[in-house]
């Protein structure tokens, strides 16, 4: 994995958003949030997090997936090994940071690196659909 995405990784992306005792994005000073404290208490998410929904998306998997990776012990039987594999799932981490991070991302990108993360990004994403049913250990 690249460091600057392990570095993003690590400072923003290390423990999980999620929380059911308030709505994400949102601070009790905010006039929405009761409204949005009740859905969430009612509903288990608010309509807050589909403001834009990727962002809760790929918050809630980027955890989860290097988590995922850290801990894994096999691999899906097409490959050869678990190195293999990781190269996949490091894919995968790599668009949903990215999606979460292409607006300010911490490099000044020249035409030919924005377009080798987008290639990586739709490369992990399709990964991530493709091997969805594999992410069990």
């Amino acid at each position: 994995m690249a460091k600057t995405v392990e570095k993003i990784i690590r400072k923003k992306y290390s423990k999980s958003l999620w929380k059911l005792s308030r709505p994400m994005y949102l601070t009790p000073k905010d006039k929405r949030y009761k409204k949005h404290k009740l859905k969430l208490q009612k509903y288990g998410f608010s309509d807050s997090e589909t403001w834009s929904l990727y962002n809760p998306i790929a918050e809630f998997t980027i955890p989860r997936l290097v988590r995922f990776r850290k801990i894994n012990i096999g691999y899906p039987g097409n490959f050869k090994s678990i190195d293999e594999w990781n190269v996949l799932l490091d894919d995968m981490i790599f668009a949903f940071v990215w999606a979460l991070e292409n607006e300010d991302w911490p490099e000044v990108l020249n035409k030919t690196e924005e377009k080798k993360h987008w290639v990586r990004y739709r490369k992990g994403m399709r990964y991530f659909a493709q091997y969805f049913m594999h992410l069990w250990w």
